[in-house]
């Protein structure tokens, strides 16, 4: 069975990371933003008190584009998260 969320990371960081010319497809960031939103709202993460959880929850739903990944990620890495 394929496995399409794997697939759809591999190409973001290959991508990100210049090993790759071939963007993720709209389908892919999708899914990527679909286990962003799952991840984040796990209930194991405590809030903290600058609210950065919070930001990270309430804009990962605004996510549609590679930049806005890596954005978000960058916010979700300044709380120690690294979801990738």
């Amino acid at each position: 069975m394929k496995n399409y969320l794997e697939e759809a990371v591999k190409t973001y960081w290959l991508f990100k990371t210049n090993n790759q010319e071939t963007a993720p497809t709209e389908h892919q960031i999708f899914l990527i933003k679909c286990y962003l939103e799952h991840y984040i709202n796990a209930p194991c993460w405590q809030e903290d008190s600058k609210i950065n959880l919070q930001k990270l929850r309430s804009t990962v739903s605004s996510i549609n584009s590679i930049d806005d990944i890596h954005a978000w990620l960058k916010n979700a890495m300044e709380i120690a998260l690294d979801p990738l």
